[in-house]
């Protein structure tokens, strides 16, 4: 495993790599498990796939927006339902929001409201499948893995008037 650290405002954000695709994102604050704690930082040039995604989230940092088509390759295919959540909430447009209702109905999922909020707390690639989009119907922010301050400060980056 490889893993590269991305130093932002935020805190540090670790993205790792196995076998030949990242495998998931750290944002700040996650607790590493034992075996990712003594993963060597490496340097994000020495594998091509961590070069790509420290790119790719540093120009986000930098207020560059993600495009779907960037994403989609790096989804991974754990199941096909949380296949199709993580790809349609990799399509909601920078600076917008959806409730997790309607992203269950964008993934083809109509009635899975609740089942697309556990998939999204399982999503391993934040911010690259941007689920600090998806909030409540009423509004209301939700969970998020880097905390309710995070997800709010990305959207108001993004331009979402909360």
């Amino acid at each position: 495993m490889k893993t590269a650290k991305l130093n932002t405002d935020f805190g540090n954000i670790y993205i790792f790599a196995e076998s030949s695709r990242i495998s998931k994102i750290y944002l700040p604050g996650a607790v590493l498990r034992p075996e990712e704690e003594m993963s060597v930082i490496s340097d994000p040039q020495s594998d091509p796939n961590l070069k790509v995604m420290y790119g790719i989230l540093k120009d986000y940092f930098n207020g560059i927006p993600l495009k779907a088509e960037i994403v989609e390759p790096y989804i991974p295919k754990h199941n096909e339902f949380r296949f199709k959540v993580w790809k349609a909430c990799s399509e909601i447009p920078y600076g917008s929001t959806i409730s997790y209702g309607a992203l269950a109905r964008r993934a083809g999922y109509p009635r899975a409201a609740r089942a697309v909020g556990t998939a999204m707390a399982h999503n391993p690639l934040p911010i690259l499948v941007p689920c600090h989009r998806v909030v409540t119907s009423d509004g209301k922010l939700g969970g998020y893995g880097g905390g309710e301050a995070m997800k709010r400060e990305l959207l108001i980056r993004e331009g979402v008037i909360l």
